[in-house]
């Protein structure tokens, strides 16, 4: 056999360590890809995880509100159906402490907290909630006064440890969505990592392949000056040649590998394009069962797409679930503001006056009227009625009447059934809204009974341009429980004013 010229051993020398750093670049930029998306699986699993730990602290502190909300629901009226949402209050929450403190006993500092807040609700329960139902259920058996349980409220020991329990929560929380934060910012890091990867990796191993082809080109000399300028274009990036008729010496294999190392360039330049981009639709083709790049590769872009489609989830569930909060939020809100309103009302026209006026502005209704329930007794017989007792943008309206029958229009036949009705496509003269720029027919009308104790306090009639949502009805369906009972003190003061004060006029004629 005839020896090869020292010039050619060198060159392939050259060639087989040229080659095998492209190959263990290429490797090695699959491993770290393939780590880097296993990192990212697990930072997932471990966003997941804080996820789930945010909502169960979100239910603790809903869970407070209702032992809070049915204490002092009990504390108002003495009635022991508001103790209900406070005992089921206290039972959920030991059962989403002990979630809780399972999915946390590896963050020390979180369990701490957990326990601290435990520690903070046993105090409350004991000093300030239990000892008030004492105190209420005393008031009931003639024992004590309001009075008495007016100082024990003055000492606000119930709403210190309140306080110290919503800061510690909200701490609690806090310290998860910084977490939360961090994991978000690795995974996006290792997302990086991988784009960076590819990019360089594939620049890297076109850059190693342009050297090689240099060098052959200066150990071979003139003949090849076809592959010269073919091993230019590569070199400057342009991967669009490849030499047209290669040769059956050594010279022509190497020409048939420079155009086979093109065309991997431009698959490989071609997929690590379109899975960068996002396009797991392009297909990568193994050359045979020992073809670890495209092994790599198509491992690489299963990774990608599972872990792109799981971010894609995430990212909506998280959203999901902040609307969600934000529409409880609101509806709190809102119930909060109609119940400040409410607090401590005696005079009849004024509360409904500042409350249908509210819930106007709360549901963006252009027209709003309040209908108080009246009992009447004509010829013996008595029937009940509505009165108008306060409105919104009020102006006369074709139909509209001071007093309503049971039965009679939207609002009568509210009353009677005791249920909402909601018109969405209201005839043009129905109501009338004015303004600066003019008067409009609003298109949607909602009617809403307010009951105590299944009985009709009233009605509530809102006027809109736009649709109500599912929101605003769930708000009203609420609110209208406060102002049933607030309704019903107030008449019943006013009932015992009348009647101390016929009494008194008795005695004086007497």
């Amino acid at each position: 056999m005839k020896m090869l010229p020292n010039k050619f051993k060198t060159l392939r020398i050259q060639l087989v360590i040229g080659y095998f750093l492209i190959l263990f670049i290429l490797s090695i930029q699959a491993v770290n890809t393939y780590r880097n998306i296993n990192n990212n699986k697990e930072t997932g699993i471990w966003t997941k995880h804080t996820l789930n730990v945010i909502a169960v602290g979100h239910q603790l502190e809903k869970e407070l509100l209702n032992m809070e909300t049915g204490l002092r629901g009990y504390l108002i009226t003495g009635r022991l159906n508001f103790l209900v949402p406070f005992e089921q209050g206290k039972t959920h929450f030991i059962k989403v402490y002990e979630t809780t403190l399972g999915l946390v006993s590896d963050n020390i500092e979180q369990v701490r907290l957990l326990e601290k807040i435990r520690e903070l609700q046993v105090q409350w329960l004991s000093l300030a909630a239990e000892p008030i139902i004492v105190e209420r259920d005393k008031i009931i058996l003639g024992q004590v006064t309001m009075q008495d349980i007016s100082v024990l409220i003055a000492s606000e020991t119930g709403k210190q440890l309140m306080d110290q329990l919503r800061a510690k929560l909200l701490r609690f929380v806090a310290n998860e969505e910084q977490l939360l934060k961090q994991r978000e910012l690795m995974e996006f890091n290792n997302d990086a990592a991988v784009q960076n990867q590819i990019i360089w990796g594939s620049v890297l191993a076109i850059l190693i392949a342009g050297i090689l082809i240099s060098l052959t080109i200066r150990a071979i000399t003139r003949p090849i000056i076809e592959m010269t300028d073919l091993a230019k274009r590569i070199a400057s990036g342009d991967l669009s040649q490849k030499i047209a008729q290669p040769g059956s010496d050594e010279i022509g294999d190497l020409a048939r590998s420079i155009n086979a190392m093109v065309d991997i360039l431009n698959e490989i330049s071609d997929q690590a394009d379109a899975i960068s981009n996002g396009d797991f639709s392009v297909e990568v083709k193994q050359k045979n069962d020992h073809d670890r790049l495209g092994i790599a590769l198509n491992e690489m872009k299963k990774q990608i797409k599972d872990r792109t489609l799981a971010m894609q989830k995430s990212e909506q569930q998280m959203q999901r679930a902040n609307e969600s909060l934000q529409l409880q939020n609101t509806l709190k809100s809102q119930v909060s503001k109609i119940t400040e309103i409410t607090q401590g009302a005696t005079h009849l026209p004024a509360v409904s006056d500042a409350i249908i006026s509210a819930l106007a502005k709360m549901t963006e209704s252009g027209h709003g009227i309040l209908y108080i329930s009246d009992r009447k007794d004509v010829s013996g017989t008595a029937y009940m009625t509505l009165s108008l007792m306060a409105s919104y943008a009020f102006d006369n309206r074709k139909g509209l009447l001071n007093e309503i029958t049971l039965g009679e229009g939207l609002v009568g036949q509210c009353a009677k059934e005791k249920e909402q009705i909601l018109i969405t496509n209201a005839p043009e003269d129905y109501v009338q809204i004015y303004s600066g720029l003019g008067e409009k027919t609003p298109l949607n009308i909602l009617v809403t009974p307010i009951i105590f104790e299944k009985k009709v306090m009233g009605v509530i009639e809102l006027a809109s341009f736009s649709a109500f949502s599912n929101a605003q009805r769930e708000m009203l369906s609420q609110v209208t429980i406060n102002i049933g009972a607030v309704f019903n003190n107030i008449l019943n003061l006013e009932q015992t004013k009348k009647l101390l004060a016929d009494t008194q006029n008795n005695s004086k004629l007497q």
